[in-house]
């Protein structure tokens, strides 16, 4: 089960090897246990194998160089899942990508009205980047969907839901060079936290189409309109695992956070 399209789905027990498998496309939500290996073509135009899944960085990664000749020298990182913010009723399809400060996003209610609560996850990746491009392998299965919406708690503004509007993929052609969006454009604009960037597009007139819990009237502070965080993307903070800044080399003098 892949976030990114590939030319197989095989999610073998634990003590099998991870297949490797040749994607079709990269969309930033990998998932199952799967190893990729990219151009240094596909390598850019994925903006570094970048992911939207919210992520911690796991000690032992750091070590290598991005101008090896091989894999087996070139630049490891290690990442973890962070899970995800969810709706307290279990029937509402509202996924939220958490921040670093948990406590804080939870006091937002949920658009249906309910309290949000933290699921965590378990699953991990590697990158490794070198000389001729990147090998990617990912192992678990995410516990949750994918994010539906950002509560950014930067500055002084009160935090209130935003949508999540993540940016089309990137169609990756079997010879290894990437092809053209397969999806049209979206506006974006960049969220940055201190070591992750995420590319996301703040378009409130789209909001995704969801299932809510019970129907409750919402706190006027927390509705989702323009008004309330047309202005939002300048004191966004998303801590979102598009990793660039995680593979160009910042983790080269840590290994943990």
């Amino acid at each position: 089960m892949l976030g990114a399209a590939a030319s197989s789905q095989i999610a073998p027990s634990s003590n099998e090897s991870i297949p490797d498998c040749v994607l079709q496309s990269w969309d930033g939500f990998p998932n199952g246990r799967f190893r990729a290996r990219f151009t240094r073509a596909q390598f850019t135009a994925t903006s570094k194998v970048a992911l939207y899944w919210v992520s911690d960085k796991v000690p032992g990664g750091g070590r290598g160089c991005v101008s090896a000749a091989t894999p087996e020298k070139g630049l490891l990182t290690l990442r973890r899942c962070a899970g995800v913010l969810e709706c307290s009723f279990d029937e509402c399809a509202v996924q939220i990508a958490p921040g670093e400060d948990v406590a804080k996003q939870t006091n937002v209610q949920c658009v249906c009205g309910l309290a949000l609560r933290h699921r965590p996850c378990t699953a991990e990746w590697s990158l490794v980047q070198y000389h001729e491009g990147a090998v990617f392998e990912h192992s678990g299965l995410h516990t949750h969907s994918r994010y539906t919406h950002l509560i950014p708690t930067r500055g002084k503004k009160a935090p209130v839901l935003r949508s999540f509007i993540p940016k089309p993929p990137v169609a990756l052609e079997a010879s290894g060079e990437p092809v053209e969006s397969v999806e049209k454009e979206t506006n974006s604009k960049d969220l940055q936290d201190e070591d992750q960037i995420s590319n996301v597009s703040d378009n409130s007139s789209d909001e995704p189409a969801i299932r809510l819990g019970p129907v409750q009237k919402p706190r006027r502070s927390l509705r989702l309109n323009k008004s309330k965080y047309k202005d939002a993307g300048s004191d966004a903070e998303a801590k979102m695992a598009l990793d660039p800044a995680a593979h160009d080399g910042s983790d080269a003098d840590a290994d943990s956070d």
